[in-house]
């Protein structure tokens, strides 16, 4: 699955950010590539809000670990970028979920970000490890 948006494009150097997703051989494998098409250099943040359910822990060098109640999902990110779990934050406000009208509760965020000049591809791989009964 391929898409694609120009809403940067009022930037004095317009960026179209194109995302992918493939699976692998195994179903519960995809990799994410973000491709953002530039000329000049620019400061890249991708955010993956998680449910308010699941719980991340920090895994090793850009390596997380999401448990979700049913299983777990790890995430690899591109070596590019640094990465940090947020949550609950006023400042910025991020890590937040609002189920009904003036209500929200602390989630997290993983916030992953990089200085890119021009071209660039980042990738980030998904491994979802479902819960084993017993």
């Amino acid at each position: 699955v391929v898409g694609e948006h120009d809403g940067y494009g009022r930037l004095t150097d317009p960026v179209t950010h194109r995302r992918s997703v493939t699976l692998g051989d195994d179903p519960l494998q995809m990799v994410v590539r973000d491709e953002l098409i530039a000329k000049a250099g620019h400061d890249v943040a991708l955010y993956w809000h998680l449910g308010e359910q699941c719980r991340a822990r920090s895994i090793g060098s850009n390596r997380f670990e999401i448990d979700f109640g049913g299983g777990t999902v790890t995430m690899e990110f591109d070596a590019a970028l640094s990465v940090s779990a947020e949550g609950g934050s006023d400042d910025p406000i991020l890590g937040w979920v609002s189920r009904a009208y003036h209500r929200k509760e602390p989630t997290t965020s993983l916030v992953a970000t990089c200085r890119g000049q021009g071209n660039i591809t980042l990738c980030t791989r998904i491994t979802i490890a479902p819960s084993r009964p017993g």
